[in-house]
């Protein structure tokens, strides 16, 4: 009977502490189809972000007025269009330092990678992985949900 008591009482002693173990995501969500808001620098961008798990990329400028309708498309090679005008390039023709390499060299990472995630703060968790354009940074939630990416002067926060 001792026995038994003694079983019981430990059970209920453990068995708050079971559900207890922190819940990080198993990876980042790198399916995306979001608005973003991002800068580089001083300068300010906002549109429209499309990434695939495979690696294939576009996105598309809104603001500032100046660069609206410039977009940029990565699949085996890259398209840079404004306004219908296209023109396909080889993926290196643009810099490793510049907005739209970045944010790729970044999401490639992370997608290459798999990084272990670190809890940042109550609701937000951090991958981080080195690419061609720096220390890449993705902050996603607890689901894997991407929410900001930073990378070299590259910060960009997804909209929804």
């Amino acid at each position: 009977m001792k026995k038994t008591l003694l079983c019981m009482l430990m059970f209920l002693f453990l068995l708050p502490f079971w559900g207890c173990s922190e819940k990080l995501p198993h990876k980042a969500n790198l399916h995306l189809n979001t608005s973003f808001i991002g800068k580089i620098g001083e300068m300010s961008l906002s549109g429209l972000l499309i990434y695939s798990e495979e690696g294939q990329m576009y996105m598309e400028i809104s603001t500032p007025d100046e660069l609206k309708g410039l977009s940029f498309s990565f699949d085996e090679e890259l398209t840079i269009g404004y306004r219908g005008l296209n023109a396909m390039s080889e993926g290196d023709y643009l810099s490793s330092s510049s907005f739209v390499m970045g944010i790729k060299n970044a999401l490639d990472s992370i997608r290459l990678n798999n990084p272990t995630p670190t809890k940042e703060d109550e609701n937000t968790y951090l991958f981080q992985s080195k690419s061609d354009s720096g220390c890449s940074k993705v902050y996603t939630d607890v689901k894997g949900d991407v929410l900001k990416l930073v990378v070299g002067q590259v910060e960009i926060d997804f909209v929804n």
